[in-house]
């Protein structure tokens, strides 16, 4: 998908770096960067990795992480909210530590044009989390979509934009 880094069947298909993903984890729990095929072949041997399903995706490199928080209805955005974090180097997976960083945003009409052109054919409705980069060419790169609010939304700073988006659920139910 034009949207999406690409992704690898197998270790033997991966081009490096990549990212390796445990599909039943969260909060950026077992998600880490392979170097090479040796390293790979090292996470996926480790004991968070193995015997668990993963996924093998292309690095999105770039120091700007995006999270657009999203109320939906037939896959058209009625809501959204996004954070961006400044990572400290190009290849890193933000997490609790390290994403500190992060401010407001507005939403270019162009990203939310391309979150729709992924979410219409689903005919998505209710909340949901974007997790991407947006490359060169102004393309996001999407690398998670969580099907519920959560993470930064929830802080007690950002109360006001959570019942922002509470009403917008409550103003669309049927």
């Amino acid at each position: 998908m034009a949207y999406t880094p690409a992704t690898y069947a197998t270790p033997d298909e991966a081009a490096f770096p990549c990212v390796v993903k445990r599909l039943d984890l969260s909060a950026s729990v077992g998600v880490e960067i392979a170097t090479s095929r040796s390293h790979l072949a090292e996470i996926l041997q480790s004991g968070l990795f193995s015997g668990h399903p993963f996924l093998l995706q292309a690095l999105a490199p770039g120091i700007l992480e995006y999270a657009t928080f999203c109320i939906c209805d037939g896959g058209r955005i009625l809501w959204n909210s996004t954070f961006v974090s400044t990572m400290s180097g190009p290849a890193m997976i933000k997490n609790e530590d390290n994403g500190k960083d992060r401010r407001i945003v507005t939403t270019p009409a162009e990203v939310l044009r391309q979150f729709e052109a992924v979410l219409a054919p689903l005919n998505y409705r209710g909340p949901c989390v974007i997790d991407y980069k947006i490359a060169d060419d102004g393309r996001v790169q999407i690398f998670e979509i969580n099907p519920r609010l959560g993470g930064t939304l929830l802080l007690k700073s950002n109360a006001g934009l959570l019942r922002q988006a509470l009403g917008h659920i409550l103003a669309t139910a049927r």
